[in-house]
């Protein structure tokens, strides 16, 4: 008989083994995310602020029903302002997740990045790199269809150009249709 310390451990080792052993649920094939996105940067504070908006896509491709697995082409978009200055990343790539209630995944794009600084005089920064994004969340909500509402947080690691990092941590809604 295996003896946990722990309770904590004891419900996070019976949640996961759960996870990994269900069925994948019933998903839409298209999710839209809507959140903010807060830069770990000081230079990309200053062009973007403290905290941005948001926007991400995506269209799932290959849904694998025996393993909860999903595949999709993924579209990232993150946009703000700091009084004159700007910062946008916006991005394109692949994206794989579980399906299950709880779920994790990661992202591999290329990103388009602009920024602008709110200094007099400061040159406009851009480029295209390649990006990664880290994401879970949980699903709160499934009405008939497929439709989803999840909470999800995100980890966005992008390529950092002119001495700005436009890497940030974020939080939105993720609703599948």
């Amino acid at each position: 008989m295996l003896y946990f310390k722990s309770p904590v451990r004891f419900v996070a080792v019976v949640w996961l083994s759960l996870a990994c052993v269900a069925p994948a649920l019933a998903d839409a094939p298209i999710s839209l995310q809507i959140g903010g996105q807060f830069p770990q940067q000081t230079n990309a504070r200053n062009a973007g602020g403290d905290a941005q908006y948001d926007l991400g896509l995506n269209y799932d491709f290959i849904n694998a029903p025996v393993v909860p697995i999903q595949a999709s082409f993924q579209f990232d978009d993150a946009n703000g302002t700091n009084h004159g200055g700007s910062l946008n990343a916006f991005g394109f790539g692949l994206a794989g997740r579980l399906t299950t209630p709880l779920y994790a995944g990661m992202g591999l794009s290329v990103y388009h990045i602009t920024a602008n600084l709110a200094y007099p005089g400061a040159p406009s920064v851009t480029g295209t790199g390649i990006g990664t994004n880290i994401f879970a969340g949980d699903r709160f909500l499934s009405l008939p269809g497929g439709v989803n509402f999840s909470l999800q947080a995100t980890y966005r690691q992008l390529p950092a150009l002119g001495g700005i990092n436009a890497s940030s941590i974020g939080v939105g809604l993720r609703v599948q249709l």
